[in-house]
């Protein structure tokens, strides 16, 4: 700047614009060989900041009265304000800490660099609950106080470092020194919990925290698995454990099914691998079986047994569910219609239907065209629904159980007992049958578990319902749910699921025992005529519990 001619430019403005060249052509071929870290629309922002900036030197170097440089450098740093680092994505708005969103994306630019990072995951498990009892703004304090105890370490440390946070009560600390002993640093933060949380001593005492150490990428192998193992590894730990390496649970059998899970259930529905199993159901009035419940299995070929309670909600999420609900009713009705079902001599075989099945727009024809093709009769058939939180769907649900009821099927409540809306849900809908869940017997080893069931299984006969007993394991769960009045009894106590052939031999045998055995006996009258609980201790070997 001079007095006489005001901005200047002198002859060392060559070497700036040679230096800025250099910078500029790195920057570009760094943003074309790491286009995929970042979404289309933040790339093409930050792309863009090169050509505002090539086209302002331009201007600016033929026609040096034109100050422009400076400005289109201030748009362009609005526009990375504005479309990539937007604050509403990188910042969480309760606590203040970066975001779910935000981690997420740093992770992406680690796996992609070929970088390596240190993370200290905290979950924790019964956030919801907490933060309900808290409150909002008390819950949101508490969560800044032990965020800023994690950094305050890390600061004391001389650690770069990052804390992020998801809204689902989660913090994930990521350190740039790959090679710093992340796993000494949790005690440390416990103690650390307890000496300086004061006003929030007591609400610590309440949460369960979950911490897990990870170096990445050594540990956990790619990004997506990465993202995966910090929203499940608090399952994946046993009950009372506070802390775990990420290589004790990323090297566990349920892990690596949990991960490959979307890759087991189209190979099972390639190769056919789900089976249905059939578990009896037991009549205390009669002494006979008098039903069963089909249940889905699945065993993997690389993976082996995988469980219901994993591959289930893996369905629902990966938008399986509905293919999986099809197969077990194309089964399921292949075998009622079959001649070896009409030789069980059963009544009816219950069916479970989740809500995504009943919320389908097409399920009326679909059953329509199972019945017709193998000729069953409805009544054979009964439709177990699970309590559900989709509130927001329980009037097109209830539609479509309506519609299956005037056609002649039966429904039962299943799992009663571990929802929140167990009395609304019976008495809107038609309901034939309740089934009180095995979480209900396993409690009747306390005076409470036995008063709460009783009065269930009361309440249930005097609105005149049908009551189905789940996981009854031993002879004193059965005489003293045959004392309280329940009608039907389905455990392990008579069998364990068996697939079909096998069942069908088992109800085969207990049917000719049965007859054989029981109708001839005093003390089988006496139950029918209702002086003499009916009790097992003269039951068949081959009704007794098989495992």
């Amino acid at each position: 700047m001079t007095a006489l001619e005001g901005y200047v430019r002198g002859p060392l403005i060559a070497d700036v614009y040679a230096f800025s060249l250099i910078y500029v052509s790195i920057g570009m071929g760094f943003m074309l060989l790491r286009r995929k870290v970042l979404p289309r629309d933040k790339w093409w922002a930050l792309f863009s900041v090169y050509v505002l900036e090539i086209v302002s030197v331009l201007i600016q170097y033929y026609y040096p009265g034109l100050l422009l440089e400076m400005f289109f450098t201030s748009l362009a740093v609005l526009m990375i304000v504005l479309m990539v680092q937007r604050p509403e994505e990188v910042v969480d708005p309760v606590v203040g800490l970066l975001s779910w969103n935000a981690y997420q994306e740093e992770m992406k630019k680690v796996t992609y660099s070929g970088h390596r990072a240190s993370i200290v995951m905290l979950r924790f498990k019964n956030a919801y609950e907490v933060r309900s009892n808290l409150g909002e703004d008390v819950y949101s304090k508490y969560l800044v106080k032990v965020a800023g105890i994690m950094g305050l370490f890390c600061q004391q440390e001389k650690l770069s470092h990052s804390i992020y946070y998801e809204q689902s009560g989660a913090f994930f600390l990521v350190i740039d020194n790959p090679d710093y002993p992340i796993e000494g640093m949790v005690p440390m933060f416990l103690s650390k919990f307890s000496r300086q949380n004061e006003g929030f001593s007591s609400y610590w005492k309440r949460l369960e925290p979950k911490f897990c150490t990870v170096h990445y990428p050594e540990q956990v192998g790619d990004y997506a698995t990465l993202i995966q193992f910090g929203r499940q590894f608090p399952k994946l730990m046993k009950g009372d454990q506070i802390f775990a390496k990420a290589e004790e649970i990323v090297n566990s059998r349920r892990f690596q099914v949990e991960i490959h899970m979307e890759t087991i259930l189209n190979r099972a529905l390639e190769n056919q691998s789900f089976e249905i199993h059939y578990q009896p159901i037991y009549s205390i009035k009669s002494g006979t079986f008098h039903a069963a419940e089909a249940l889905i299995r699945l065993r993997d070929a690389e993976y082996g047994y995988v469980t219901p309670d994993i591959f289930i909600p893996a369905a629902e999420v990966s938008g399986l569910i509905h293919v999986v609900g099809n197969l077990i009713l194309e089964k399921t009705y292949s075998f009622v219609g079959s001649s070896k079902f009409r030789k069980t001599g059963l009544e009816y075989l219950e069916v479970n239907l989740s809500v995504s099945q009943l919320m389908q727009p097409n399920l009326i024809e679909q059953i329509k065209e199972l019945q017709f093709r193998y000729n069953v009769d409805p009544s054979r058939i009964n439709f177990e629904v699970t309590e559900t939180e989709y509130d927001d769907e329980a009037e097109t649900m209830e539609r479509n159980i309506e519609q299956l009821v005037e056609m002649g099927y039966s429904f039962s409540l299943d799992d009663y007992g571990t929802g929140y809306s167990n009395i609304r849900r019976v008495l809107s809908l038609p309901l034939k049958i309740i089934k009180i869940d095995k979480s209900l017997v396993d409690d009747m080893d306390t005076e409470k578990g036995i008063t709460v069931l009783a009065n269930t299984i009361g309440m249930m006969k005097e609105i005149k319902m049908e009551l189905v007993v789940e996981g009854v394991e031993n002879k004193a769960q059965l005489d003293a749910l045959t004392s309280m009045g329940a009608d039907y009894i389905q455990g392990y106590y008579f069998s364990k699921p068996l697939t079909e052939d096998e069942f069908v031999q088992f109800i085969m045998e207990s049917s000719h025992e049965t007859k054989r055995n029981f109708m001839s006996m005093d003390w089988y009258q006496d139950s029918l005529a209702g002086t003499r609980p009916l009790s097992p201790e003269d039951m068949p070997e081959s009704q007794k519990r098989r495992r």
